[in-house]
């Protein structure tokens, strides 16, 4: 949860969220050009990339004063503020977490620790409404400590053991970072552990003594985006400068980098060639060195589960006198489809009012999120021999927007969230090896009644026939005659839905229902 203290800390969370928007909508004309292999021109707008930037902090400061000059008058505008921000403060949402060994970590930020803690608890204590967490890492006395305004991004954890982690620091909040090696048991950085200077890039655990690294190696090591895109492995106790060669990218393509897949008895390595935003080529990286390109469409994403590769494309694929249509998932056994026997098994077909969301994998089954009529299901996929078998998951709410993820590679146990227009967001914890509904952990607050209130599923004709769904949220028993107050809101773009979210954020006089499509 990250503090705001005063109007004009929103309002600029404002502009950076519009902004963010608006380059959605119109990929920016460098970009394109890189996209396409060609050289983009001279930016004259530059000055806008450094976060903290005099100019362009000026000019941030100059928008939003334009923004109070035509919203921030009236009587009701500091009473809508106070609501937004109580809103954005409250310590009471749900801690979210990781689990690590025998620990779930937590990263949290607010009013008294605005740079963050990285704390964790057991399931136990998780479980308790007000859990005493055991700080790991203390971002703001870091900062206070080395003269520096750190920005915690993430951290990366050895497994199996989860006693020394990847700890990314920002200097600025950019996609810039230090790396640097962190004992979770000790609570201390590794004295002559691995260090990166700060650099955009992307670093991995290959084994205990060794990462894969990705970062700015010097003179030619770049892509034309400014991202790594030479890749090496390096072994503790060793020269960065010593460390070995494994692929190069071309200069035209975004980026590139390399992973460990270390689930137990299907460890793997890879190596991944982002082309683009959509398209990529995966490789195998073989113990003796040996780089095999997955053979599969550019733009499909690709993923393993113990010992079946799962491919799902975004355009159609034909292979073998079959197309698979776009959006499907698929999976191969994956040592057959190496060796070019490409029997490949369809998980998941999508329809005209059907899509394929996501999916996350516990031990032993794969738990697929579909969006139908832009609401959620959930269903467990389990293989048997070289076929799969497909049950229901069953959820809390209905009409409301679901995930769920699998814990760790060593359970079936899963984390389960849901959020509607009347319910808070609440985190479950369940076991695919067990019967039964998953056992409440977190929700985040109440904001009014909910059983005033009722969601309905409609859906409105197109003039080409489309059925478009929406849901209306209206007070119970609320005569639909068309002179109520009505909301309207919609969405739909780049692949994007308006999904079920909660209602509870700010409530306005004569409020009667909503239409969201």
């Amino acid at each position: 949860m990250v503090p705001f203290a005063n109007r004009r800390q929103f309002l600029k969370l404002g502009a950076q969220t519009a902004g963010a928007v608006i380059a959605m909508t119109s990929l920016p004309n460098s970009i394109r050009l890189a996209m396409a292999g060609e050289q983009p021109p001279a930016d004259d707008q530059l000055w806008l990339e450094p976060l903290q930037g005099s100019e362009a902090l000026s000019w941030v400061k100059q928008q939003n004063q334009r923004t109070l000059q035509q919203f921030a008058q009236g009587r009701a505008f500091p009473q809508l503020e106070k609501q937004v921000l109580d809103i954005l403060n409250k310590e009471t949402q749900i801690p979210w977490v990781r689990k690590y060994g025998d620990y779930y970590y937590n990263f949290w930020q607010d009013q008294k620790n605005p740079r963050g803690l990285l704390r964790r608890a057991t399931l136990d204590e998780y479980r308790k409404p007000q859990p005493a967490w055991e700080t790991v890492l203390d971002i703001d006395a870091l900062g206070k400590a080395e003269g520096k305004e750190w920005v915690y991004h993430g951290s990366q954890p050895l497994a199996p053991e989860y006693r020394y982690c990847l700890i990314n620091l920002s200097p600025d909040g950019g996609d810039a970072v230090e790396v640097r090696e962190f004992d979770l048991h000790d609570k201390r950085f590794v004295e002559q552990g691995f260090r990166l200077p700060t650099a955009k890039s992307v670093v991995s655990w290959a084994s205990a003594d060794e990462l894969f690294v990705a970062t700015d190696f010097g003179s030619g090591s770049l892509t034309h985006s400014g991202y790594p895109r030479t890749v090496k492995r390096w072994r503790r106790g060793t020269p960065l400068e010593s460390a070995e060669t494994l692929y190069q990218a071309q200069p035209e393509d975004m980026r590139a980098y390399a992973y460990h897949d270390d689930t137990p008895g299907f460890e793997r390595d890879y190596i991944v060639r982002m082309i683009d935003f959509y398209r990529q080529e995966t490789f195998l990286l073989h113990a003796n060195g040996e780089q095999q390109r997955i053979e599969a469409p550019s733009d499909a994403e690709i993923n393993s589960h113990r010992d079946w590769l799962l491919i799902k494309p975004r355009s159609d694929w034909q292979l073998e006198g079959r197309t698979y249509p776009a959006g499907a998932l698929l999976a191969a056994k994956f040592d057959d489809y190496l060796a070019g026997r490409r029997r490949l098994e369809v998980l998941f077909t999508p329809s005209a009012n059907q899509a394929l969301s996501g999916y996350s994998s516990t031990r032993d089954h794969l738990i697929v999120g579909i969006m139908q009529d832009v609401a959620n299901r959930l269903e467990v996929l389990t293989p048997q021999g070289d076929r799969w078998q497909s049950r229901p998951l069953g959820v809390p709410v209905e009409l409301s927007t679901v995930a769920a993820g699998g814990i760790d590679d060593k359970t079936n146990d899963y984390f389960l969230t849901v959020s509607g227009f009347l319910q808070p967001t609440s985190l479950y914890l369940g076991s695919l090896d067990e019967e039964g509904e998953p056992e409440l952990l977190k929700q985040a607050p109440q904001d009014f009644a909910a059983e005033d209130y009722q969601v309905s599923q409609h859906f409105a004709t197109s003039q080409d026939g489309t059925r478009v769904p929406y849901f209306q949220v209206a007070r119970k028993g609320l005569r639909l005659d068309g002179t109520n107050p009505t909301l309207l809101y919609g969405y739909g773009g780049f692949d994007v839905s308006l999904l079920p979210s909660y209602l509870g954020r700010v409530r306005r006089p004569g409020w009667s229902g909503a239409a969201c499509m």
